[in-house]
């Protein structure tokens, strides 16, 4: 059995369409998007481990596959 994704698929990164999502309706900040991620990185996802991202020195995002 899949877990769902939390995550929403988007078309592109632009923050309107992000804000248009009915899930960011009550979000008080927009605090940016990972804007790349190399093959270095899924691989790392692949092997099972979680990638750090660290946003405005302020927030931190982890991103882990489900299995």
């Amino acid at each position: 059995m899949t877990a769902p994704s939390n995550f929403i698929k988007l078309a592109s990164t632009s923050v309107d369409e992000v804000m248009a999502q009915p899930e960011t309706e009550y979000t008080v900040s927009w605090k940016g998007y990972i804007d790349q991620i190399t093959k270095s990185d899924i691989k790392h996802l692949l092997d099972g481990k979680p990638l750090l991202l660290v946003v405005d020195d302020e927030y931190n995002v982890v991103i882990k596959l489900a299995d």
